[in-house]
C-alpha cells in the first residue's frame, strides 16, 4: 500500500514542505532501513523531496500516533485492502479507549 499523509494530505503544505509518503510491503521484512529507502529515493522525480515511511505489516501497530495521523488524514493511492484494514482496526483502537484528535494532539478522555 502506498498512503499520503501530512501537510500535503491535509491540504495545508506550504512551498518548502516535503511530501510524506508511507509504504507498507512485507518485502520489507527483515530488510535494513536504508535497504528500504534507496529505491524510493533513487527514482524520487517529482519537484519537492520526499519523506518516505518504509514499514512492514507486522511493524505497524494502531498504538503508533503516527499511524494515528496516517490513518486520520491519509490519502490512499495505492491499497491491497491491506491500508483500509490498518485504518479500520485504528479507528477502532482509540474508539475503546476514547482517544480523541485535538487541534494540539491526541487526548485520552
Amino acid at each position: 500500500s502506498v498512503v499520503l499523509f501530512g501537510s500535503h494530505a491535509r491540504g495545508e503544505a506550504l512551498p518548502w514542505s516535503d511530501v510524506d509518503v508511507l509504504f507498507i510491503s512485507d518485502d520489507f521484512s527483515g530488510m535494513r532501513m536504508e535497504d528500504r529507502l534507496r529505491p524510493i529515493l533513487e527514482n524520487w522525480s517529482y519537484k519537492k523531496p520526499i519523506e518516505p515511511v518504509c514499514l512492514s505489516l507486522n511493524e505497524i501497530s494502531e498504538e503508533n500516533p503516527l499511524i494515528w495521523e496516517i490513518c486520520a488524514d491519509g490519502i490512499v493511492i495505492v491499497d491491497d485492502g491491506t491500508f483500509h484494514e490498518i485504518r479500520e482496526r485504528c479507528v477502532n483502537y482509540m474508539k475503546s479507549r476514547k482517544i480523541e484528535r485535538k487541534w494540539y494532539g491526541y487526548v485520552q478522555l
